[in-house]
């Protein structure tokens, strides 16, 4: 480059001097200057014009959308001098193009969404009587057991079975009234008392996992308003995930943290695992429905945005943030619920 104007100063961020002969390749983009230089050179090579789009990054790391025309100046007999460059800021352009993009995007996604709950509503609905003929057999096993003198271990066993059948049908309850935005029902409840719950339903999932349950009872009761089961859904959410990425780790290396602190007027409790941590570009769409951090389409990106949504419809947050050495941190923040005395 032998000439440019003020404007391609103001637009590049590149002193004059800087940019004669190839100087002007480091005002553009790192990702766009490989392709340019090479297009450059080969148009040079060949004698002709060309047209292409780049972007400037300036010192002050903002982008700058451009359209260069390079025109051929050939002397009178067919030799090249030289080029003449038009370069066009199309950065406003650019921003649109891009919000509509994003635009579209929301609408397809939103669109997605509510094919998602249309399926789950429906997949709630076929799983309800599969459900209900499982409680009826247990229920005649029982009676038939009774009559006969079965053992009382097999009858436990039946009684188990019978039970988690009932909470799988209160489970599917929730979610389509979650789905439906209906009310759910809501009680008093302490964190570790839900929290041994969830471990209870997740027993067998947990036996190769060292758990470090921190929370100090010494500092009350860690009370909250909540709907059990809705919480109980976050929790194993939570801790699956937890599991999920461990899995390839050792026994002795798969540990589970759990702490809780009052902030303010909040309860927080926290799930740390050990595993290889969130990569950070997409630790802020990590909540968006089918965003998906797993290997191998082991998970459709769901449940952390449905376990956000039933947080925030009880007044709560959903954080998530990258342990210091490895991990990850899950924290689920509730309205605390003070305890009354009875004078």
């Amino acid at each position: 480059m032998t000439y440019h104007n003020q404007k391609w100063v103001e637009l590049s961020g590149m002193p004059l001097e800087q940019g004669k002969g190839f100087g002007w390749l480091k005002s553009i983009h790192p990702e766009d200057r490989k392709r340019i230089e090479s297009r450059w050179r080969q148009a040079v090579s060949n004698g002709e014009s060309y047209r292409d789009g780049y972007r400037y990054l300036r010192p002050d790391g903002s982008l700058v959308w451009m359209v260069a025309n390079a025109t051929v100046e050939k002397d009178s007999e067919g030799y090249v001098i030289g080029y003449l460059c038009m370069s066009t800021d199309v950065t406003p352009l650019k921003e649109m193009e891009l919000k509509m993009h994003q635009q579209q995007y929301h609408a397809a996604h939103m669109g997605r969404v509510s094919v998602a709950n249309e399926m789950a509503s429906g997949i709630a609905n076929e799983l309800n009587q599969p459900l209900t003929a499982i409680i009826q057999q247990i229920g005649g096993c029982l009676l038939l057991a009774g009559q006969q003198n079965v053992s009382e271990k097999i009858c436990q066993v039946l009684r188990s079975i019978e039970k988690q059948a009932h909470r799988a049908g209160e489970v599917i309850h929730h979610l389509k009234g979650f789905l439906r935005k209906g009310e759910s029902k809501k009680v008093e409840v302490s964190l570790p008392s839900l929290l041994a719950a969830t471990f209870q339903l997740m027993r067998s999932a947990l036996l190769d996992v060292e758990i470090v349950d921190r929370i100090d009872m010494q500092q009350g009761a860690w009370l909250v308003f909540v709907d059990k089961v809705q919480l109980e859904q976050v929790l194993i959410n939570l801790i699956q995930n937890a599991l999920d990425s461990m899995s390839g780790l050792s026994r002795s290396d798969r540990k589970l943290y759990f702490d809780a602190a009052y902030e303010g007027d909040m309860v927080c409790l926290s799930v740390t695992d050990t595993g290889p941590g969130i990569d950070t570009k997409v630790i802020d769409d990590l909540f968006n429905p089918f965003v998906s951090t797993k290997k191998n389409g082991m998970g459709m990106g769901v449940g952390l945005s449905i376990s956000r949504s039933i947080i925030e419809e009880h007044g709560g947050r959903l954080l998530v943030e990258c342990v210091k050495n490895k991990g990850a941190c899950f924290k689920v923040c509730l309205l605390r619920r003070k305890m009354t005395r009875v004078k």
